[in-house]
């Protein structure tokens, strides 16, 4: 097996997996966030509004973060999530991922929410929101989706 067709190995970045899947979907003519926005979870991104750009109002520990985004979810939203295995929640790195990324302020002031998410570990804002997806998931899986 070559090096290009070897599968992309659980460690690989979320950043790197996002990565490909814009450019594979650019070379395959994928109308790009559009269709994920589609085909994922487009409610989420309606009528939510920022926190306040008060660094106390943003969520400063992965807990938090799931907590107010399982607040924030439809019914709707959770049975989705509760359909999903969990290989295929990076479709939502550019909705739902953008949502936290930006909404959270990971990618200028909320240390503490990255610091929480990682651990001591540096990590970039993208895989940091996907850690925050995982755990969204693997509490809904737990409580909301009747297993």
């Amino acid at each position: 097996m070559n090096r290009l067709s070897r599968p992309i190995s659980s460690k690989t970045s979320y950043h790197l997996q996002a990565a490909l899947i814009v450019a594979a979907m650019a070379i395959l003519g994928t109308p790009g966030i559009a269709h994920a926005i589609e085909s994922g979870m487009p409610s989420l991104l309606d009528g939510y509004s920022k926190p306040s750009n008060n660094p106390e109002k943003y969520p400063s520990s992965l807990d938090e973060a799931v907590a107010l985004l399982t607040a924030k979810l439809s019914d709707k939203e959770v049975k989705i999530l509760c359909q999903i295995k969990e290989d295929e929640l990076i479709r939502y790195h550019m909705t739902l991922g953008a949502y936290i990324r930006n909404s959270f302020a990971l990618w200028g002031s909320n240390k503490d929410l990255l610091r929480s998410a990682c651990g001591d570990k540096s990590c970039h804002p993208d895989d940091a929101s996907m850690i925050i997806i995982q755990h969204l998931w693997k509490s809904l899986q737990g409580r909301n989706c009747g297993k």
